[in-house]
């Protein structure tokens, strides 16, 4: 398999129910694909799949904030290879495209909002980066990269996913695994209906991206009404509750769009509707694919998918952090003191003598009074909660939440009140 042995399926990275296992972040959804697509001859494929798309606007790359003064260009031949020098830079960067997305998110989110970044990928990113001509080697500097950026994502309190098409070995799997993981998201194979392959997947995709803009036509996501689409890197034009208009889209890397759940649903629809512009001057819709998506935006279908194992390690990490610093968790004796001074002053009904057995006993406490009750814990904490679950080691977790742990018993009762 694409990403190693696990072949549990989860819903975008939340935890199973009932389970200690780490497996990868794994999803597979269905995609419904026009089957007019695999009846193409070459030359026709050729003729729509050829054509040359910017992979951003103008306007979206000059919100990067290059330091880099643009020279004066004075000869028609020297723009060319300066254009063409500026595409191979920005030839399929993803890690840009989501550091855009994640600097348009809203910044003043509740702290129980499902934000989610969607990237839709159907050929392998790039760095941009000149001297990694080693596989072993790029595949290394990619998921570092990709890595970074979905820590970044679960300090925001965002969710990355994947939706490869193509997905076929060699595809960076390593890479946006990292990425999805690091911040709780999962990665999308395509699903085949009547197609023999996953280019065959691919060349779908591209299929619509490319005549759409060579038509001068568009590219609409659309979904249904529990999601609100809050922005599409592409760039985007609002077309009405729950659309938004792609006016051109990179056919290799595709395009990302980032949506929050408005409504509590079990499932919810996302779709890319290709329009060409007819004589008459309409929109005439030619190809159309649907993905459907799993949430879990209930409350108690959210409790039931917290792993108190998980949730109460990453707690005990975040305390351990605080009051040792980064070599916290290189110190297996002092963490394993402080764990053991942390459950001993719950089960005496005392707070205990040292600053991170304080913080330890606090945490589970905002912890079972927070989350498990169905109340909002402190901002920092939800932060964490967030950020760290997917990462948390269960050798700690199996100290600190135990069934005695969770019955207070007698001398603990003015304490939790």
């Amino acid at each position: 398999m694409l990403f190693g042995e696990a072949t549990s399926l989860v819903d975008f990275g939340h935890a199973r129910e009932n389970s200690d296992e780490e497996s990868p972040v794994q999803i597979i959804l269905d995609v419904l694909a026009p089957e007019e697509v695999a009846q193409m001859s070459v030359s026709e494929k050729d003729s729509y799949f050829s054509a040359d798309v910017d992979l951003v606007s103008d306007s979206v790359w000059s919100a990067l904030g290059s330091k880099q003064e643009a020279r004066e260009e004075t000869t028609a031949k020297e723009r060319i290879r300066n254009r063409r020098k500026r595409r191979q830079k920005r030839e399929r960067r993803l890690d840009i495209a989501l550091e855009i997305a994640l600097e348009l998110l809203p910044k003043d989110l509740s702290d129980y909002s499902t934000l989610r970044v969607a990237t839709l990928l159907s050929g392998r990113p790039s760095l941009g980066v000149e001297g990694l001509d080693d596989e072993e080697e790029f595949e290394m500097a990619l998921t570092s990269t990709m890595r970074k950026i979905g820590k970044q994502a679960a300090s925001m309190r965002t969710v990355l996913d994947f939706f490869c098409f193509a997905a076929i070995h060699g595809f960076a799997a390593s890479a946006l695994l990292a990425a999805a993981v690091a911040s709780g998201g999962g990665i999308v194979l395509s699903a085949m209906h009547g197609l023999s392959s996953h280019e065959h997947v691919s060349s779908v995709f591209r299929f619509i991206s490319v005549r759409a803009f060579a038509t001068g036509g568009r590219i609409e996501a659309r979904s249904s009404n529990e999601l609100e689409l809050q922005h599409v890197i592409g760039p985007a034009v609002e077309g009405g509750a729950y659309s938004f208009e792609v006016p051109s889209v990179e056919r290799e890397i595709g395009f990302a769009l980032f949506y929050e759940v408005v409504r509590c649903v079990e499932s919810c629809f996302i779709q890319l509707v290709s329009e060409r512009r007819d004589v008459g001057s309409e929109f005439v819709t030619v190809r159309c694919i649907t993905f459907k998506v799993g949430n879990s935006t209930l409350e108690d279908v959210y409790t039931r998918s917290i792993r108190p194992v998980v949730a109460a390690t990453m707690l005990a990490k975040r305390s351990l952090l605080k009051s040792f610093g980064a070599s916290a968790l290189t110190r297996k004796n002092a963490a394993e003191s402080i764990v053991d001074a942390a459950a001993i002053s719950l089960i005496d009904g005392s707070i205990g003598s040292t600053a991170a057995a304080k913080a330890i006993v606090r945490c589970l406490y905002d912890l079972r009074r927070g989350v498990l009750l169905g109340r909002q814990l402190h901002k920092d904490d939800a932060i964490c909660l967030r950020a760290l679950l997917c990462n948390a080691e269960p050798s700690l977790a199996a100290k600190l939440i135990t069934p005695r742990l969770l019955k207070l018993k007698k001398s603990s009762t003015n304490h939790e009140r």
